[in-house]
């Protein structure tokens, strides 16, 4: 069912995928690709959907009412999502639940007047990871060029990156090593973790 010029993902070339279904990209058509999943879902009696990426998630859960009358998706509502996805959301969301977390300030306005206030080095980065510019999906992760370890470095790099997001942040650089941990939850209960 792959119409032409439409390429396979990988999972599709799966010996354990007995069927694969091309739908609009849903980083450049959200709409379109929400439309087309409730008509999948309906036609071919789907019970359970399970979006992989931001962008195939996020127009299902603001559709969620009417997902939730054709098929199962077992992701938290739209407002529970966004406490993860942005990073503001969820420093304070642990502040509050006493976890400590790197001093945080948003890159808005001026950077000069921010500038000169940051315990450098200090880590750049976008509020969230996806975000929607001018209806096309983009994604940004930390590297080694989110590291600013100067006042003329920072001033620079503020210039570079002006437009690329909606909103960035700035955190203290806390030393160390990054450990994720993921865990799988059904109803309040843990039922998996890993890190």
């Amino acid at each position: 069912e792959q119409p032409p010029g439409v390429f396979p993902s990988p999972a599709s070339l799966s010996r354990y995928a007995s069927r694969t279904i091309a739908y609009p990209p849903p980083n450049r058509e959200p709409d379109r690709y929400a439309e087309t999943l409730l008509r999948i879902v309906t036609e071919r009696e789907i019970r359970v959907l399970i979006p992989v990426h931001d962008f195939e998630l996020i127009p299902v859960l603001q559709r969620r009412r009417e997902f939730d009358q054709r098929t199962i998706v077992p992701f938290p509502d739209y407002e529970t999502f966004l406490l993860t996805w942005d990073k503001v959301r969820t420093l304070d969301v642990a502040s509050s639940a006493g976890i400590p977390i790197p001093r945080t300030w948003r890159l808005d306005g001026d950077p000069d007047a921010l500038a000169d206030r940051l315990p450098y080095p200090v880590v750049l980065k976008t509020r969230s990871q996806t975000w929607i510019d001018h209806g096309r999906g983009r994604s940004a992760y930390v590297t080694g060029m989110n590291y600013v370890r100067s006042r003329d470095e920072f001033r620079r790099r503020c210039e570079e990156i002006r437009g690329a997001a909606p909103e960035f942040i700035v955190q203290e650089y806390v030393h160390g090593y990054a450990a994720g941990v993921a865990a799988l939850f059904n109803r309040g209960e843990p039922r998996a973790t890993f890190a």
